[in-house]
C-alpha cells in the first residue's frame, strides 16, 4: 500500500491521541514545542475532524511551484525535502523527559497546532495553522462569552478555536497538504520555489531577461 493510502485507511477512531502547540524559533531547532493535555471529549473530534478529511480527499497530485489542488485532493510532498517540517517532528517525537506540558503562555501566540494520531507502529501528524484569535494583541481587545440557560455572561476562562480540518499531514516519509500556502508559510518550506529557479537560471533566454541574476 502507498502511504497515501496507509493515510486514508489509517485506525484513527483507535489511536492515542496527542496536542502539541508550537511557535517559531531562530534557533537550530526551528521551532519551540509543548505538548497540551486533552480530555477524551476533545480527542475524540479530532479523530472525527481526520476521518471526515480522509474521506473527503480521493487523490494524491504531486507537490511542485505551480500544482494545485481542489476540494477532492491534496498535494503530495516528500517528507526528506522539507528540513523545516523534520525539525518540528523531531521535537514532538522527542523523549516525554525533554517535554513540557504547556501553560497558558504558551497557548497564546502558538502560529500552529500539531496532533499526534498513534496506532501500534504508525504514526500519522496532522498540523493546522492557527486563528488570528490566538494572536495575544487580538485576544487582549475580545471579551469572552457562554451562552448558557437562554442566557449569555461573561465567561472567565481562555478559550481557544480549533478547526475542523488541518492545513497538511505526514505519514512515514510522504507529507500530504492540503493548503499549500499554509504549509509554506508554516514550516518556511520554499525549497520546490529555488529549485525551480535555479533550472530557470540555466536558460539562456530566462537570463537574457536581466542585466543580472543576481
Amino acid at each position: 500500500m502507498t502511504d497515501f493510502s496507509d493515510w486514508r485507511q489509517f485506525d484513527y477512531n483507535n489511536a492515542a491521541v496527542q496536542l502539541w502547540v508550537f511557535k517559531k524559533s531562530t534557533t537550530a531547532a526551528k521551532f519551540r514545542a509543548w505538548h497540551v493535555r486533552t480530555d477524551q471529549q476533545i480527542e475524540q473530534l479530532f479523530r472525527g475532524a481526520v476521518e471526515s478529511e480522509a474521506s473527503r480527499i480521493t487523490e494524491a497530485v504531486a507537490y511542485t511551484h505551480l500544482s494545485q489542488n481542489n476540494e477532492c485532493s491534496c498535494l503530495a510532498h516528500q517528507l526528506q525535502e522539507s528540513p523545516g517540517l523534520i525539525a518540528l517532528l523531531q521535537l514532538v517525537d522527542a523523549p516525554e523527559t525533554e517535554n513540557t506540558d504547556a501553560n497558558l503562555k504558551e497557548l497564546k501566540g502558538s502560529v500552529g497546532y500539531l496532533v499526534k494520531f498513534q496506532s501500534i507502529d504508525n504514526t500519522v501528524y496532522a498540523i493546522r495553522k492557527t486563528a488570528p484569535t490566538w494572536r495575544p494583541k487580538v485576544r487582549n481587545n475580545m471579551i469572552n462569552a457562554i451562552f448558557k440557560n437562554g442566557e449569555l455572561s461573561a465567561a472567565p476562562e481562555e478559550s481557544f478555536t480549533f478547526d475542523s480540518y488541518f492545513d497538511f499531514y505526514c505519514l512515514n516519509e510522504t507529507i500530504f497538504v492540503n493548503s499549500k500556502r499554509a504549509y509554506e508559510s508554516t514550516v518556511s518550506d520554499t525549497g520546490v520555489y529555488r529549485k525551480s529557479f535555479d533550472e530557470l537560471a540555466t536558460d539562456a533566454d530566462f537570463l537574457s531577461l536581466f542585466s543580472s541574476i543576481e
